[in-house]
């Protein structure tokens, strides 16, 4: 079952899980999301977090699934009802029979290819490879990524179109096969972003370091003895301190609160999360207590599944501002093949799945 990520471990493991640190609750869909980031891609939601069988895969379905052709329509509502006028985009991913993505390619709304990437492995199943194809099959982008025999990525380089290198990641371990150092440098060599990690002497993960540029701190996470991200900083251009995110954690390590303060002290923002027996997040409760916000609290609520069932916003004053609840329909397997999206009662969204299997 979906469940938060926010241990050392996880994150020493993996340090794109930076991102999932970002962003807590990760069952969040897309509609949700974009609240709160400037910019999610849907399916980086759904990788690394997994377990097989039954039990959601690390590409988040159930099962073990070959591909999976995702289209979003447009619609109208006659004589009641919401009837389907035309396809609004097609997405299409395809996957090995490890749950890895190997393709994925984009369609507008007349048929039309907009992207495809696509991804090789290893025989370990670290990704070796990735290459993202324009319309017309011109390279857009291409990465490489290369490991060490711990299966650790030491070096992953970036290239444009034209085949020059765009940035380049060099990583570093410890004695322990612990991560000390990740640079990126840019074209000309020069440093574009740089994280570093601290160890306490039983070389347990106690905090991360995230550097701009000009070598001024970006932001910078804080672990207890448990390995979960208990604090994060935020910093501003000048390398001060803009704000201070703390979080709080059950008996079980899963996240219960985060609490977001401005540098001086008062707190901007609080969230609350709740989860069943199997550790799914069912509910996260976001309170705003700035007046500029124009809603003061949100509450989002979610199925065993981990799938999305109901957005409620309230205003200032307490009342409802805004309520979008979401009906599925599923496959044999568990995973929803059809998904109807509904603001304040009347549908707005018309999405289908169809899954393919090994």
């Amino acid at each position: 079952m979906m469940q938060l990520k926010n241990t050392a471990n996880d994150y020493s493991e993996n340090i794109s899980l930076y991102n999932s640190l970002l962003t807590p609750c990760k069952i969040l869909r897309k509609h949700i999301i974009m609240k709160y980031f400037n910019s999610i891609v849907l399916f980086i939601v759904f990788i690394s977090l997994f377990s097989c069988s039954t039990e959601k895969a690390k590409n988040g379905y159930k099962g073990n699934v070959k591909s999976v052709t995702y289209k979003n329509f447009i619609g109208i509502w006659k004589f009641g009802e919401f009837q389907k006028q035309g396809t609004k985009s097609v997405n299409i991913y395809l996957y090995n029979v490890n749950g890895d993505l190997i393709e994925n390619s984009q369609f507008s709304s007349d048929a039309t290819l907009i992207e495809k990437s696509t991804n090789k492995y290893d025989a370990k199943g670290n990704r070796i490879e990735s290459i993202t194809y324009n319309s017309d099959g011109s390279l857009k982008t291409k990465s490489t990524s290369k490991y060490n025999d711990k299966e650790n990525l030491i070096e992953s380089i970036v290239y444009n179109s034209e085949g020059s290198i765009k940035t380049e990641q060099k990583c570093t371990y410890n004695e322990r096969n612990k991560l000390i150092e990740s640079i990126t440098y840019s074209s000309d060599g020069s440093i574009e972003t740089k994280q570093t990690c601290d160890y306490d002497s039983n070389c347990n993960l106690i905090g991360t370091n995230y550097y701009k540029s000009n070598g001024n701190l970006d932001d910078n996470f804080i672990f207890d003895v448990n390995g979960n991200a208990i604090q994060h900083n935020y910093y501003s251009e000048d390398g001060s301190l803009a704000m201070k995110s703390f979080r709080n954690y059950d008996l079980k390590g899963q996240l219960i609160e985060l609490n977001d303060y401005y540098s001086n002290g008062k707190l901007s923002e609080k969230r609350t999360y709740s989860y069943d027996t199997k550790g799914t997040c069912l509910i996260m409760i976001v309170y705003y207590m700035g007046t500029y916000n124009r809603n003061s609290k949100e509450i989002t609520k979610h199925d065993s599944n981990g799938d999305l069932v109901e957005y409620t916003a309230y205003n200032q004053t307490g009342n409802e501002n805004e309520k979008t609840t979401y009906k599925y329909t599923y496959d044999k397997i568990g995973n929803w093949i059809t998904e109807n999206v509904l603001g304040n009662g009347i549908q707005t969204e018309y999405s289908e799945r169809e899954l393919q299997y090994y």
